[in-house]
């Protein structure tokens, strides 16, 4: 047994994730594989936990585990994520590592599967956790990285994808759109462009994101504005798509202390994560 070789040591590590004691700290070095190290590291990690969560639990297997490999380990994804909260060390790599699972449909739930009571409000604690990161950040690995999140959030299927087990048939998807659009307001062009592109893709990969009355409408925003280019038509852009996606558009932050010594003005300050959760009213 050679342990330098990554594709003969993942294959053993990822195992030991269907214990309880070692899940979370397993799960916080294989992230950090996952979210690159060496490209060899990173594909061995991603093919042996695929695999095994692929393969699920073996004939006989004497760890007991109430609803499988999968929500094991989506659970511990969120406990991790939440704990490590802008440590950037770790959370970027998770959220790099949260967009191969999604990518690869890993947390999709079938309607004919009885899921857990917390699988509703999966998807959700995902979301909050993710605006966290975006809360305040001017990395942008770390912005297009939650970018990607969010864009896997929005093909989500099944229970996870459900907004606390509420009534509401879209589940997170408005909430996920939200973010998504104030991400094509952003003060780096990069980041606008970055983004309008992959949601551009996703708008044609998964079905129902768009209302189709407004599906020509939106595809022509994403594709013709220059989103790397002046930030106002960026964000003029932007602003006419929260209707055209049924998406409301979260209430400006007005400062309160007019009198003190002007700032350098930043829009995205007044669109800031908390006061999108608490004035959207979720």
């Amino acid at each position: 047994m050679n342990w330098a070789l990554a594709r003969s040591t993942f294959p053993l590590l990822v195992p030991t994730l269907a214990f309880d004691r070692y899940r979370d700290t397993v799960l916080e070095g294989l992230v950090v594989s996952m979210g690159g190290i060496t490209e060899s590291v990173v594909k061995a990690s991603q093919e042996a936990l695929l695999k095994w969560l692929a393969n699920g639990p073996p004939a006989g297997d004497a760890v007991e585990l109430p609803h499988g490999y999968t929500d094991a380990l989506a659970e511990s994804l969120v406990r991790v994520l939440q704990r490590r909260a802008n440590v950037d060390r770790v959370s970027l790599p998770l959220l790099k590592s949260l967009d191969v699972l999604l990518t690869n449909s890993v947390f999709d739930v079938s309607t004919d599967v009885d899921a857990p009571a917390h699988a509703a409000t999966w998807g959700r604690r995902v979301l909050e956790a993710v605006r966290v990161e975006l809360s305040g950040c001017s990395d942008v690995p770390k912005l297009l990285a939650a970018a990607k999140v969010l864009l896997g959030l929005l093909a989500l299927r099944g229970s996870r994808a459900a907004d606390g087990g509420g009534a509401a048939a879209q589940g997170i998807r408005p909430a996920v759109l939200q973010s998504l659009l104030l991400l094509l307001g952003h003060r780096y062009p990069k980041v606008r462009k970055v983004v309008a592109e992959q949601f551009y893709s996703a708008s044609l990969i998964v079905e129902d994101i768009i209302p189709p009355q407004s599906m020509e409408a939106v595809l022509s925003l994403l594709s013709e504005t220059a989103w790397d280019g002046v930030r106002t038509a960026a964000k003029s852009a932007r602003d006419q798509l929260f209707p055209l996606l049924g998406v409301p558009k979260p209430a400006v932050k007005v400062p309160n202390n007019a009198g003190r010594k002007k700032k350098r003005r930043d829009d995205d300050q007044q669109y800031e994560y908390a006061a999108l959760v608490r004035e959207v009213g979720y």
